[in-house]
């Protein structure tokens, strides 16, 4: 789940969780081209050197970007608070822009980790 206001985003460990990224300037739909690359990373702090885990979106025909998190990119993390950016280049990577910027992302407690 995300919250549209805050960008923080919280995650029962072991879901699924898909994020779809549009581009609009001025209202309009900008699609991202083909060969863009996105990513969403998320770090147990900020400053670490090394991901919690690291996403990179599926661009599909419409120029949507869509980051799909899995159940085992979660299912070991600690619950707890985590922060996240995105990042977005192009191909040769010749222009970078970070989008969203130390962000909260949290992992809770899965009630059923099991079929019951």
């Amino acid at each position: 789940m995300i919250d549209n206001k805050t960008l923080a985003i919280t995650l029962v460990r072991g879901d699924s969780f898909t994020l779809s990224i549009s581009n609009y300037k001025k209202g309009v739909k900008i699609p991202f081209p083909p060969d863009s690359v996105i990513h969403f990373g998320v770090k147990k702090r900020s400053k670490d050197s090394v991901y919690a885990f690291c996403k990179k979106a599926v661009i599909r025909e419409d120029g949507t970007a869509i980051i799909q998190i899995d159940p085992q990119d979660t299912e070991n993390l600690a619950t707890g608070s985590y922060s996240y950016d995105i990042e977005y280049s192009n191909a040769e990577r010749s222009i970078v822009r970070t989008w969203v910027n130390n962000k909260p992302f949290r992992i809770v407690v899965d009630i059923v980790d099991k079929v019951c």
